[in-house]
């Protein structure tokens, strides 16, 4: 069926039915309220560049494809269904659009002028595509809802999906199911709500932009290996991605829908929030099951749980394949390698069942707060490794290790505001390597092992340091160890030992230990006595306590020789 340049077919508000064993080519169809069926053995072409189908509701259906990667079909209808094979559908929508099911009833006149709809009547919903077939559809504004299929868009194979919504919103309440192709979602200038699933596997990648994204709870985009990349210019909710390749968060603010279930399943994951927001909430944590991680958040702060092993480092770059209107890969959507934790405001790392490394990439920073700050390692045998610097501006530092904690040599860690405190406790030991150093801005500093405790360099200015260590505390070095005002001891074992004293320049020192004995060289005149230090302990909410931080010890005393 072959409509010439200048054609046209119209309807008051009656369906309009074209059935052909080869291919139709689509001049201008106007059915007013009324629906249009086609349907080509082959394919549906668009005959010239301007709208070609004007209806309420829209059916088409092709052997082969639907408009062509260089012409796409010119339609403006309110409800849309489509399938094709594998030269796939290219469709232009000139308003906004629902997709979903819908049905188109003709009266064919036999030769006694009788009607009958006996072959006339057509059901169908969703976009589909088989054997590789692309789907593109663009439209001002979309809705994609479910049929009975359950799925709003399958690309079987490995056809890619453009669906571009260029003025207004995106709502996906079905399924888009792209077989192994990549897909691209953008709705720059609305709001991209997803209540369904995006899925595609293997390689494909999944590239989605928009003003502001809401992925409902429990709702999904998953590939095989491919990357995942979400950016929105506004606020980012994100319901479940998963791969075994990367993801990338871009937003002025993200947060977790849920609560419980896990945010981000990746190899590697970058998070950069652009606006004055954050990542997860206090009571919120946003929950992520990834190997490495490198995060860039503003004042709202910082609260990741992470399921199990992590590492701080310098990222790869992270890059998307854009669709074009041709279904073709138009481009990559790069983000470029990052590194390290950054926070204007809270940082708060909880790790439920994993150890934590943090590295420097290419330097030897690894994480820089302005608030609070937390990193805590729980299950048994896990513990916290810094081989990068800690900096903190404006809030306490605590570290929590179901196991050891090593600092070292580049694992510094400074707090530059005043009476600001450092708190560690490992169920392990804590260990400073050579080099290693830890100060504060005349704030206390706690440390608390339930095995040893090697200093290396512990400065609190006019502020107090407390050691608890239940086997020996014990010196890293021939260098002054610890410089503080108060310093108090305790040892379930030894301080020092008899071939290496712990070296301090203190003004009042306690200390406290059993059979093997205190051993302890000050380079300046100092005070036995009675003395208190108090750390403030960071929770996982960033609020703070001295319930369990607080410690008042007099004199010197040794037991069992």
């Amino acid at each position: 069926i072959t409509a010439v340049d200048g054609n046209a077919v119209s309807t008051t508000d009656g369906d309009v039915w074209m059935e052909a064993s080869a291919n139709i080519t689509v001049e201008s169809i106007s059915a007013g309220t009324g629906g249009v069926y086609l349907k080509a053995g082959t394919d549906i072409l668009d005959g010239d560049g301007d709208n070609d189908i004007t209806a309420a509701d829209l059916i088409l259906e092709a052997g082969s494809g639907i408009g062509s990667s260089s012409d796409q079909l010119d339609i403006t209808v309110t409800n849309l269904t489509a399938t094709a094979d594998a030269d796939g559908m290219f469709i232009a929508e000139s308003d906004a659009v629902v997709i979903g099911s819908m049905s188109v009833t003709a009266n064919r006149v036999d030769t006694t002028a009788s009607t009958a709809t006996t072959d006339t009547a057509k059901t169908q919903e969703d976009l589909t595509t088989a054997n590789g077939g692309a789907v593109v559809l663009t439209a001002t504004g979309m809705t994609l809802g479910a049929g009975a299929a359950g799925n709003a868009l399958t690309a079987a194979g490995a056809g890619n999906v453009l669906l571009s919504a260029t003025a207004a919103d995106m709502d996906i309440n079905a399924n888009v199911d792209a077989g192994s192709g990549h897909i691209t979602l953008l709705a720059t200038s609305g709001t991209l709500t997803q209540d369904a699933d995006v899925i595609t596997t293997l390689t494909g990648t999944i590239d989605a932009e928009a003003s502001a994204i809401t992925m409902n709870d429990a709702k999904s985009a998953s590939t095989g290996s491919g990357n995942i990349r979400y950016k929105a210019t506004n606020a980012l909710t994100i319901g479940d991605i998963s791969t075994s390749g990367d993801v990338s968060l871009i937003a002025a603010d993200i947060s977790d829908s849920g609560t419980t279930d896990t945010d981000v399943s990746a190899d590697e994951l970058r998070i950069n929030v652009t606006g004055t927001g954050g990542v997860g909430t206090s009571s919120n944590h946003f929950e992520t099951t990834v190997a490495t991680l490198s995060a860039d958040v503003k004042t709202d702060g910082l609260f990741i749980t992470e399921a199990d092993n992590l590492t701080i480092d310098k990222l790869n770059a992270i890059a998307v394949n854009r669709i074009g209107t041709d279904g073709t890969v138009e481009s990559t959507q790069t983000d470029a390698a990052q590194e390290d934790l950054t926070s204007i405001g809270a940082l708060v790392l909880s790790l439920t069942s994993g150890s934590l490394t943090v590295n420097g990439g290419d330097d030897t920073a690894g994480i820089s707060s302005a608030g609070e700050t937390l990193l805590k390692a729980a299950g048994s045998g896990n513990g916290i490794i810094l081989d990068a610097s800690i900096a903190t501006s404006s809030g306490n530092l605590s570290l929590d290790a179901a196991d050891g904690i090593l600092l070292n040599a580049d694992g510094d860690i400074s707090l530059s505001t005043s009476a600001k405190t450092i708190d560690m406790k490992a169920g392990g030991d804590i260990t400073a390597a050579d080099g290693n150093a830890v100060s504060t801005t005349d704030g206390d500093v706690w440390m608390e092992a339930g095995a040893n405790v090697t200093v290396e360099s512990i400065s609190a200015g006019t502020g107090g340091v407390y050691l608890k260590a239940a086997t020996d505390i014990i010196d890293g070095d021939g260098d002054n160890d610890i410089t503080a005002a108060d310093l108090i001891l305790q040892a379930g074992s030894g301080i020092g030992s008899t071939s290496d004293q712990l070296d301090i320049t203190v003004t009042n020192l306690t200390a406290a230990a059993d059979s093997d004995g205190i051993f302890i060289a000050e380079s300046d005149g100092v005070v036995i006595g009675s003395m208190s230090v108090t750390a403030n302990r960071v929770d996982t909410t960033a609020s703070t306590a001295t319930t369990d931080t607080s410690k008042t010890q007099e004199d010197l005393t040794t037991a069992n020789d």
